[in-house]
């Protein structure tokens, strides 16, 4: 008995068809990926409107913003969806990270790009 076999192709038209995409597709990255790319280093980040600031994430969870000459602390941490999440006293703000193709990340919560990662520096950069 023939057993009919959908392309991976077909597949992917279909669910984009319906408004939806497999995650890898968006370039969203695992909790892995997103550990790996900022545990231990420093990320340059830019706001909506255009201001910028450094954050560092500690191995321990630990996350310092360096914002003109100030220093906030909060904590940080990944969830197995690969959802990057920053706590800030009783605020917690988590996003998926997806990976541009100009070498930036975007970080996107509920759809909307809330961050872009301009680059990521080895270390405590501040």
């Amino acid at each position: 008995m023939h057993k009919p076999r959908v392309s991976v192709w077909a597949a992917t038209a279909f669910f984009w068809a319906l408004g939806a995409s497999p995650v890898g597709a968006q370039g969203f990255l695992g909790a892995a990926d997103v550990r790996a790319l900022i545990e231990g280093n420093t990320v340059e980040v830019q706001r909506g409107n255009g201001t910028r600031y450094l954050a560092y994430y500690e191995p321990g969870g630990i996350w310092l913003r360096q914002e003109r000459g100030q220093i906030a602390q909060g904590a940080w941490r990944v969830l197995d969806d690969g959802n990057q999440c920053v706590a800030i006293g009783r605020d917690d703000s988590c996003a998926l990270i997806q990976k541009n193709p100009d070498g930036t990340f975007t970080r996107i919560s509920n759809g909307v790009a809330q961050f872009t990662w301009l680059k990521v520096m080895p270390g405590k950069g501040f």
